[in-house]
């Protein structure tokens, strides 16, 4: 039972000289799908080049790969900042990304390439794995929805390993059902083993895309000599050594109270059980609007159709590749061993949530269904090429202190407001001097004046940071503040 397309699908055919040629219907769907991918690696590139500021979470991690050791960085807690700021990140990443600091001084440049190479490279993998799993149109819709997903063009550009994530997920399934599709099952298994073992240390998540690679060739194991058990013990056994000495020897070391409180809401809470099918509902709806920002949720709906359509053409192992990744990521969740939703950790699920939909909306017939989904990547599409403009980030407190060094006059009074703020200014600002001051809720009244008041955060969260715009007792003066997309610095004159 192989899910990889053969020629008996009419997915190729064979000239007179031997020679395979592509069938024509085939040939301008292969185009799209080039184009498609070109696109979705121009944009991660132009994320990176645009060189946005380090943002509070790249400055905690950074801080910490700046004062550790190369031997001791993945074996310890990664709290260097403060216990509320710890990080944890998996050891080939911080390695790579310390070596590669330690040679270029820390620029931006530099301590993202990692994830900008895995971003571009897990582009070409997804292209090459959709044009083997599905039909061509469907390959043409999976990676138009992979190519402009908005987490996966920020993370190509952002000292986190999420990217990395998403690349080795990729690179698992590909070893498996696209590098060598002519291999017995056991063998493609075998190879996926050997890369998971090893890429367990560039993403934690790995084990989730190997358990699904396992799961769906099952079947075919039976078609081999030998045990079919015995064969799967020996290609599993392997790759759970490996995770359980990550486990010990890294995850258990760098997981810390603060980093479990902060996922709290992303396992279900079986203390009120009736809450569970609403947060199994919530966080399902939100895995899918994350993925495919800003109207990415009715994604599901198109991966349900594509569920449908896979048991009705009783493509059992493709239907298994597809949604076991979510399910046992789920299933971690409810035992409160991964978080469960639409988040940065889960991004390694993308690829798979991609093709799933990808193969539901290759099953709508033409016309105005069809037109409605094809809405979505083209909404995802337009975001992206807004931010080639206006490009993604999440606090730009570079700009901000470099317009304050201008325009600020000795001993005149700032307070750096917020915790986006705070965290940044600890990469950006290590030895304040004594007139600035940490102001963490920015809804808290700041008295007296004048003074500066300096802002980084999110775009999309500036909700969040307006209460700082209104002080008592004093106005703002525009003719000395500074406001750009991710900051802003402010100067309050006494009314």
């Amino acid at each position: 039972m192989s899910i990889i397309m053969r020629s008996s699908d009419n997915a190729i055919s064979v000239r007179s000289d031997g020679r395979v040629a592509m069938d024509s219907q085939r040939r301008p769907w292969l185009g799209i799908l080039i184009a498609l991918a070109a696109a979705g690696m121009a944009c991660r590139a132009a994320q990176y080049l645009s060189c946005q500021s380090i943002w509070a979470d790249e400055a905690a991690l950074l801080l910490n790969i700046r004062q550790q050791p190369m031997a001791r960085l993945p074996f310890v807690r990664l709290d260097a900042t403060s216990p509320g700021m710890a990080q944890a990140s998996p050891p080939l990443f911080l390695w790579a990304t310390k070596w590669m600091a330690d040679q270029f001084n820390y620029r931006e440049f530099a301590v993202r390439l990692l994830p900008l190479a895995c971003s571009l490279l897990s582009v070409l993998l997804m292209a090459h794995l959709s044009w083997r799993l599905l039909s061509p149109a469907a390959a043409a819709w999976a990676i138009a929805m992979f190519a402009f997903s908005e987490p996966l063009i920020f993370q190509s550009a952002t000292v986190k390993q999420y990217s990395g994530d998403a690349f080795v997920a990729v690179l698992i399934v590909w070893v498996a059902f696209a590098a060598r599709p002519g291999a017995s099952a056991t063998t493609r298994l075998a190879l996926a083993a050997v890369v998971t073992c090893l890429a367990q240390w560039l993403s934690f998540p790995a084990v989730f895309a190997f358990a699904a690679v396992a799961l769906a060739l099952w079947p075919e194991l039976a078609a081999t000599r030998g045990g079919r058990l015995a064969r799967m013990s020996a290609c599993a056994l392997p790759a759970a050594g490996s995770l359980l000495a990550l486990y010990f020897l890294t995850i258990r070391a760098q997981r810390t109270p603060g980093l479990d409180a902060s996922w709290i809401d992303r396992f279900p809470n079986w203390s009120h059980p009736l809450s569970v099918p609403g947060w199994l509902v919530g966080r399902s709806w939100e895995l899918y609007q994350f993925t495919l920002y800003p109207i990415g949720a009715p994604m599901i709906l198109i991966a349900a159709v594509g569920i449908w359509f896979l048991a009705r053409q009783k493509k059992w192992a493709l239907l298994v590749l597809l949604t076991a990744p979510v399910a046992l990521n789920l299933l971690a969740a409810c035992i409160s061993q991964y978080p469960y939703g639409g988040t940065r950790v889960t991004i390694f699920l993308i690829p798979f949530e991609c093709l799933l939909a990808a193969v539901g909306a290759a099953a709508i017939a033409p016309g105005w269904g069809r037109a409605i989904v094809a809405v979505i990547p083209a909404a995802t599409a337009a975001m992206a090429v807004y931010h080639l403009f206006v490009p993604l980030n999440h606090g730009n407190f570079r700009d901000a202190l470099a317009f304050l060094n201008v325009h600020r006059r000795n001993g005149e009074p700032v307070y750096l407001v917020g915790p986006e703020t705070l965290a940044a200014s600890l990469w950006f600002l290590p030895k304040p001097d004594d007139a600035m001051q940490s102001h963490f809720d920015p809804s808290a009244p700041i008295f007296g004046g004048p003074f500066w008041v300096v802002l980084s955060y999110d775009p999309r969260r500036f909700h969040e940071m307006k209460p700082a715009l209104s002080q008592p007792n004093a106005k703002i003066d525009e003719a000395r503040s500074f406001h750009t997309s991710g900051a802003d610095v402010i100067w309050f004159a006494p009314k």
